[in-house]
């Protein structure tokens, strides 16, 4: 099997570097979606105010989308609430940390 060594730990090749639980509340049509991240490019370090309460590399982040995806593309805002799912080792398979 291969490895993907990155800042968070090694991964079998093919393996999401990280998972998401996503609840999507844009439009008529509310949804839960699990997002998967297994590219490490796919994530990137967000330039923030002082304030920390908001993003000042708005152009380079929709250039570095671009190219990530390989098409010409439109970010559209959604309504959404996101969690991190961490794998629990052991114990039940129940999760916890809801809303």
């Amino acid at each position: 099997m291969n490895w993907l060594h990155d800042d968070d730990g090694i991964h079998p090749v093919g393996a999401p570097l990280a998972r998401y639980l996503v609840l999507d509340t844009s439009g008529d049509d509310p949804r839960w979606m699990i997002a998967s991240i297994s590219v490490p490019s796919d994530v990137r370090p967000a330039v923030m105010t002082a304030s920390g309460r908001r993003y000042e590399d708005w152009p380079d982040v929709t250039d570095w989308c671009r190219d990530q995806v390989g098409l010409t593309v439109s970010l559209v805002p959604v309504a959404a609430s996101v969690w991190r799912i961490d794998e629990r080792r052991g114990g039940n398979a129940g999760a916890s940390g809801g809303g």
